[in-house]
């Protein structure tokens, strides 16, 4: 006598499906399996607005086309100043933008390559 499994009965195509044998392949057919039978994910949405809208926008991110990255050695480098006391404000002179670092570049170059836009601006280029 022929073992049946009862558990198959009435499904279509169950019998012609021929399962692969690469268990990596196997692990992800199982995972899409859970995504389609578990349900309680719906749930499991939070009740505060922001927290959801956070998370909408963070997995809208993740399929987004991100351009391609410059090679590393096409980068500009950059300096960030933090101040000290919450007020106070970071200055400098004239003579401090210009002096040239002993590389041969003042810090005004620096900024007009890494800020185009905001000097272009201020000194109505």
């Amino acid at each position: 006598m022929e073992y049946v499994d009862k558990s198959m009965e009435g499904r279509p195509f169950v019998s012609k499906i021929k399962w692969p044998r690469d268990p990596e392949l196997k692990l992800q057919i199982r995972r899409l399996h859970s995504l389609f039978t578990i349900k309680d994910s719906a749930v499991n949405v939070p009740r505060n607005l922001d927290t959801r809208r956070r998370l909408e926008f963070f997995t809208n991110s993740l399929f987004m086309n991100m351009p391609r990255p410059q090679p590393v050695r096409e980068m500009l480098s950059f300096s960030v100043l933090t101040p000290y006391y919450y007020s106070e404000t970071v200055l400098y002179s004239i003579n401090e933008l210009l002096k040239k670092t002993e590389d041969g570049i003042s810090i005004l170059f620096y900024l007009q390559k890494i800020y185009p836009s905001i000097l272009a601006f201020m000194f109505n280029e």
